[in-house]
């Protein structure tokens, strides 16, 4: 601490008429002033004096870092573990809150938790730390199996996906996946690749990714060839802020391209009736998170501004016929938000809820609208069932307790759970040819079961409560059920 932060702390407690109490209360603030910048380990101490001048001594002791140990590290190097934590280093005196929010970002890695333990030191003066680490092979393969496909392009979906979580022992993580459609190969490839580098001396992170996707949806009720195209660029800052307690947040910076081209032709022709859009917006995002005893909490709110120019991010291109004939706006500005509540009560049962929203003045484009619909939104209907410039998704669930232990299997996690699935979307400036939204309703049940951290299923079961949409999908008809599954299996 500087003489100046010193002189600061120390200031009300000089001067005139100040008796020991004054002095008591002096080495208190100064001790709770190390604590609050993150030195809890420092120690003030009031050695016997004669108080003959008027003045008053304090002995600081700045407890160093003695010797540090790795335990536990199986897939990682001792090197690798010393790196995620550079604020714990041999003769300087350890700053728990530098500590606290390297470790926090160390612990987003998928193979590795960390945990550091400070205890003095046989010689005097010191801390000895033990950094403990719980890992697993960074490098890992994952195939998954769903229905969440439609007619056109096949109902299943099939994904391949590789993630290494320690690229040149720098804990920087690579993502890549692939997904197609099971019975139309040819139809259906989206591609995915994602890298996160941490910067653990801010307890910041940088992410990238890079997604394409070509679906070929062939003809739609033999009137038109369908097909599109997608190319997404991301780059994500993600600033970590000061923990308050349990409640930790953040700020998000991002900036995006993404290049919508869509083939919607006439049979027969090759003149296109959707043209291709490209928007490049930038977002902030802030998201926090609370844990408490058998419950936890997190919520992320988001606006997102549009930078209007280039090849078709012009505002003509915007109000095209097809886009958003004469009311569509390259300068767009929307806003996001969500939260995730899980309570866990007496004798394992569960509750959760879940809800998201997006809002907007401005009229959009296809692929900047909010979705409802889908194994992950409002169940019992097909993906994106209904999307528009505005709208809201809730989702709320009610588990069982863990019975696959009960019934012999020890290493298997296995909870059924009912639910119901709310949502809503509105548009902006409808024509009155259009549909100024769409409200949908469902509930159902289903079970999550899992073996280990290597395989994983769901299944669910939802009946359409209601249908306000105006569509007529043969296989999204009100009063309906539908199913919808997924297989997940690790290595």
């Amino acid at each position: 601490m500087t003489k100046e932060k010193l002189d600061q702390v120390l200031a009300p407690f000089r001067g005139k008429d100040k008796d020991f109490g004054d002095v008591q209360r002096a080495l208190e603030t100064l001790q709770a002033a190390y604590q609050d910048a993150g030195y809890g380990g420092v120690e003030i101490r009031l050695p016997e004096q004669e108080l003959e001048r008027g003045e008053v001594r304090f002995i600081v002791i700045e407890a160093k870092i003695g010797k540090i140990t790795v335990e536990g590290n199986e897939h990682f190097s001792t090197a690798n573990i010393r790196r995620s934590v550079p604020a714990l280093r041999e003769g300087v005196t350890p700053n728990s809150r530098e500590i606290s929010e390297s470790i926090r970002l160390a612990n987003e890695s998928p193979a590795k938790q960390s945990a550091v333990l400070l205890r003095g030191s046989e010689k005097e003066d010191q801390l000895d730390a033990t950094i403990r680490v719980a890992d697993i092979d960074p490098a890992r393969w994952s195939v998954s199996l769903d229905n969440t496909g439609n007619q056109n392009t096949g109902r299943g979906r099939l994904g391949i996906a590789y993630q290494h979580a320690n690229i040149n022992d720098l804990d920087h993580i690579l993502t890549a996946q692939f997904i197609t459609s099971p019975t139309k190969l040819k139809e259906v490839a989206v591609y995915g690749i994602g890298y996160k580098i941490p910067l653990y001396s801010r307890g910041d992170s940088v992410e990238m990714v890079f997604g394409y996707s070509n679906v070929d949806s062939g003809t739609v009720q033999d009137l038109f060839l369908v097909s599109g195209q997608g190319t997404i660029f991301g780059l994500r800052y993600n600033q970590a802020l000061r923990k308050l307690g349990d409640y930790e947040h953040k700020l998000i910076y991002g900036l995006d391209y993404r290049a919508y081209q869509n083939q919607v032709a006439p049979e027969g022709s090759v003149d296109t009736l959707v043209p291709d859009i490209t928007v490049h917006p930038f977002s902030l995002t802030y998201s926090a998170s609370l844990r408490g005893t058998g419950q936890d909490f997190s919520f992320y709110l988001n606006m997102s501004q549009n930078i209007p120019g280039g090849n078709d991010g012009q505002d003509e291109d915007f109000k095209k016929l097809g886009a958003r004939f004469e009311v569509g706006t390259a300068g767009y500005r929307l806003f996001r938000g969500g939260f995730n509540y899980l309570r866990a009560f007496k004798d394992d049962w569960q509750f959760r809820a879940n809800f998201m929203a997006q809002y907007t003045d401005d009229a959009l484009v296809a692929g900047e609208q909010f979705g409802i619909g889908g194994a992950d939104n409002v169940r019992g209907f097909g993906e994106r069932y209904a999307s528009n410039d505005k709208g809201y998704r809730t989702m709320v669930e009610a588990y069982t307790p863990d019975l696959a232990k009960r019934i012999g299997f020890s290493e298997s996690r296995l909870r059924f759970l009912a639910f119901y699935d709310t949502g809503a979307v509105r548009r902006n400036y409808a024509t009155p040819n259009e549909a100024d939204g769409a409200n949908l309703d469902s509930a159902g049940l289903g079970l999550r079961w899992s073996r280990k951290n290597y395989f994983t299923a769901r299944l669910d079961l939802a009946h359409v409560l209601h249908d306000g949409s105006g569509y007529s999908e043969p296989d999204n008809r009100r009063n309906i059920q539908k199913v919808h599954f997924s297989l997940s299996w690790v290595w």
